[in-house]
């Protein structure tokens, strides 16, 4: 058999993404209802009319009561990753290897709130999911710089990520010893793209997450992901084609997702008015399928990315990948350094960690070696 057409796979992972929505929609009753009761409602428990009512609001007491405990747990000690050396001399890259996402990846990536708003989510409606990736965003900053000789004119508009919107200039005269002196002066204003990026953990909202119902854990599922909603200028950001963001549908409505994200967020949305093509929001979708695309027997794990839908021509991007499971989860093992306490994985940027052990006396020289 030859290998998978992209329409055909694209086919293949819109019938399995309408699977799992289903699933999603009829675990959002008892996720809605779980609201409710958290919040005080009872829209199931009617009072009678003309009668005195109470609202007992035990479910957010018990939540209230036992987080706390959990987050002390999980969060309580000093390390809250601790990763243990497999092999003879890897002590120094695990005492590293510890530091390095206790003291820099934890802190900024908001880690602590990722870990407590999926705690949250779990004890109130039964599953809390953690995601963890490396995001890169572009933003524009516009800036006017007056009084500039010659060099610094040079310097300020040689980057290749600035584009010079307006340009003037001046001759002014400067005493000198020699006596005076005509010197020119520049003025300028510049548009500059910069680019950021940095690690992230965010505790994925359950009407966004996505498995198949088939599935009894992540690793299990043929298809993992999140779909939300993005605004076109933020899908721009982070570096796909404004042409192609530009031309997707507008987000449509999604009774099951609607419904639920309305209760979560407790009437803090009021009704839709006409917004910026800019800030129009796209439907979005971040896959992690199983198939075997290639035809050589064994389904490999590919990143999938739709946007304005899951069709062949919404298919925005795609690539293979590595431990993209742990990725969706959060929690998976690190190759070769063993962890303990609330296992987490490292980004690339501690594959060639080796190498620099030994260098990094402190926190921000580890922060500097690591990002070479």
């Amino acid at each position: 058999m030859a290998a998978m057409t992209d329409e055909r796979l694209a086919a293949l992972v819109s019938q399995l993404v309408k699977d799992c929505e289903n699933y999603r929609d009829e675990l959002a009753i008892d996720r809605i209802r779980a609201m409710e009761y958290y919040d005080g409602t009872m829209k199931d428990v009617p009072a009678d009319a003309n009668r005195s009512k109470v609202v007992s609001r035990d479910v957010r007491a018990a939540i209230k009561k036992v987080l706390p405990s959990l987050i002390r747990t999980i969060l309580g000690n000093d390390k809250v990753v601790e990763y243990a050396p497999v092999n003879e001399g890897d002590e120094a890259a695990a005492e590293q290897a510890t530091d390095y996402l206790n003291y820099v990846v934890f802190p900024e990536s908001d880690g602590y709130d990722a870990v407590q708003d999926a705690a949250h989510d779990a004890l109130k409606l039964r599953n809390g999911v953690i995601r963890w990736w490396y995001e890169t965003q572009t933003s524009v900053a516009v800036s006017t710089h007056t009084g500039l000789d010659e060099a610094a004119l040079i310097q300020l508009v040689g980057d290749d990520e600035v584009e010079v919107l307006e340009q003037s200039q001046t001759i002014e005269t400067i005493e000198t010893p020699q006596g005076a002196v005509a010197q020119p002066s520049y003025s300028v204003k510049i548009r500059r793209r910069i680019e950021r990026g940095k690690p992230r953990l965010a505790a994925v909202p359950l009407e966004e997450f996505l498995i198949h119902p088939d599935a009894i854990s992540i690793e299990d599922s043929p298809i993992t992901g999140i779909a939300m909603r993005m605004r076109r200028s933020d899908l721009i950001a982070m570096g796909y084609d404004r042409d192609l963001i530009e031309g997707l549908p507008a987000s449509a409505s999604d009774s099951g997702r609607d419904d639920e994200e309305f209760t979560r967020r407790r009437d803090a949305f009021e009704a839709k008015h006409a917004v910026p093509k800019a800030l129009e929001e796209v439907d979005y979708y971040e896959l992690y399928v199983k198939v075997d695309a290639d035809d050589d027997g064994i389904a490999e794990l590919r990143r999938l990315v739709f946007a304005g839908g899951t069709g062949e021509d919404n298919w925005i991007d795609t690539g293979c990948t590595t431990g993209v499971s742990e990725a969706i989860k959060g929690i998976g093992p690190f190759h070769r350094v063993e962890q303990t306490m609330w296992p987490t994985k490292l980004d690339n940027q501690l594959k060639g960690l080796s190498k620099h052990v030994g260098e990094a006396n402190d926190v921000e020289s580890l922060r500097r070696l690591l990002s070479k």
